[in-house]
């Protein structure tokens, strides 16, 4: 073969990809297209199959994002990637988790459970694509009723699911987007 070989670029941006489902399932249109999609525009992608069904109880699933943060960031130079510019990416109950990674970062005690170091769970940005968010707003969710599965004598548990009420100067920059019509996460 004598075409010329391609210097890697030193390194690139990476995006976490968390579909949607209900907790339930992961879709398929929300997951490996996608990261597709931003491996067309020169990103390192990654898809997340986080925790679901009996083990998608509060708080699983945002654990499996703060690991996955971490070994993405843990492989910068092997994998050519920039550690300091990983956006997170979810879609339905991916952008509840997404949303949770983005204000529950830095939490000592999840980032123990975890096993991460704060700086290691750190999303970059975040984009929340119709996103379930508060329970305060959507007390009948498939999505909330499973992170709220074992926690039923907590009379916290809405609070910490409220990911609004944890927005704060650690939180790093979102995207938001959703349809007025969307019947399954309401705006």
């Amino acid at each position: 073969d004598s075409s010329p070989e391609l210097p890697l670029q030193a390194s690139r941006p990476s995006v976490l990809v968390l579909p949607g489902g209900g907790l339930a399932c992961l879709s398929a249109r929300e997951g490996e297209s996608v990261a597709l999609a931003f491996a067309a525009k020169g990103f390192n992608a990654f898809v997340l199959h986080y925790s679901l069904n009996e083990y998608a109880s509060w708080p699983f699933p945002l654990l499996d994002a703060m690991r996955a943060m971490q070994s993405i960031r843990s492989h910068a130079e092997e994998w050519h990637l920039d550690p300091d510019a990983i956006a997170a990416c979810g879609f339905s109950a991916g952008g509840h988790v997404t949303a949770s990674l983005g204000v529950y970062w830095n939490d000592p005690v999840l980032c123990a459970q975890a096993g991460v170091a704060p700086d290691e769970a750190k999303p970059n940005a975040l984009i929340l694509n119709y996103p379930v968010m508060s329970p305060m707003e959507q007390k009948d969710s498939g999505t909330l009723d499973r992170l709220r599965r074992g926690h039923e004598d907590d009379p916290g548990i809405n609070e910490k699911l409220a990911v609004e009420l944890h927005v704060g100067p650690h939180t790093p920059p979102a995207f938001i987007h959703h349809s007025y019509f969307d019947n399954g996460a309401p705006i």
